[in-house]
């Protein structure tokens, strides 16, 4: 078993580290869901786009909510949608 003589950890136990960050990542990423850009009001504040701060501002005089049904990631933006007014 080898040693990293700046920590003094052994490698097998970095090694082990990384592939449990790894394994945590994937589990992770299987409940992440792809939402189109124009439903995504918080765009505004990161993107260069006047389109997107017009549809801020208007969520910000009249909040509407859109809910998604979905049984799983996969199915991403083809759920069915409901519109939900603030």
């Amino acid at each position: 078993m080898g040693c990293n003589s700046s920590s003094g950890r052994s490698t097998t136990f970095s090694e082990k580290r990384v592939e449990i960050y790894v394994a945590a990542l994937r589990e992770s990423r299987r409940s992440l869901r792809w939402v189109p850009t124009e439903q995504q009001t918080a765009d505004a504040f990161t993107k260069r786009s006047p389109s997107l701060r017009d549809a801020f501002r208007k969520f910000a005089t009249q909040p509407a909510l859109a809910l998604t049904d979905s049984k799983s990631a996969e199915q991403g933006a083809d759920n069915s949608q409901r519109k939900v007014t603030c």
